[in-house]
């Protein structure tokens, strides 16, 4: 009876041993479904960046990241991608990459989009582009004449040139302004005397009407 028993018991524990893996297996199975390879290229400019410098970020949608580096053929591959909303960022010295969303469905199909304009998708097989080439330094700017004019520097130097060259035209000769002068006087005395004239002609003939008288 009792090695009966301790047999029964074993068999009922072997039982729920394989009960409880197979629940296992099949609680895990749908998760690895949900895992896809997303791959694509990346178009490179000529006598820019080199295929094993060029790195590609992928941040997934619970925050972790994922890391591919462009192959000699300019591909990549992302592996293992759980089904989600992720972003891709390329790292590459001397380009600038736009940021793209992937769209992952349980079934593996792949929508690309730019991040900072969504109705813009990207068509399949998704490729990458630059959207240009980065600026690590200031571009010199053309010369403007007039910036030029209107910095400190060029109102100085526009003052200086006034008054070198305009002012001493505006100036006058001291002996043109006393012979200007002079002829107003010459010309304002004969109306002074006229004025003087006046009254003493006016009395002389009040005083011969009187005579008369």
């Amino acid at each position: 009876m009792q090695l009966s028993l301790v047999n029964g018991l074993r068999q009922l524990l072997l039982v729920l041993v394989c009960t409880w893996q197979l629940a296992a297996g099949q609680q895990q199975q749908p998760q690895t479904a949900l895992r896809h390879d997303v791959r694509g290229s990346v178009a490179l400019l000529d006598g820019t960046a080199a295929t094993s410098r060029v790195q590609l970020v992928l941040t997934l949608d619970g925050g972790k990241q994922q890391l591919s580096w462009l192959r000699p053929d300019r591909t990549f591959c992302f592996h293992k991608v759980p089904a989600g909303s992720h972003l891709v960022d390329v790292v590459a010295m001397g380009l600038v990459f736009p940021q793209v969303r992937l769209d992952l469905t349980s079934s593996g199909r792949v929508t690309a989009s730019l991040v900072e304009h969504p109705l813009t998708l990207l068509s399949q097989p998704l490729i990458l582009r630059p959207l240009a080439k980065a600026e690590y330094f200031e571009i010199r700017q053309p010369f403007n004449a007039k910036a030029f004019l209107m910095s400190p520097m060029g109102l100085a130097i526009a003052f200086g040139v006034f008054s070198l060259v305009v002012l001493p035209l505006l100036k006058v000769d001291p002996e043109e302004a006393k012979d200007l002068f002079g002829s107003k006087d010459v010309e304002a005395e004969p109306k002074q005397v006229q004025q003087q004239e006046r009254p003493q002609i006016a009395a002389k003939q009040s005083r011969g009407q009187k005579k008369h008288n």
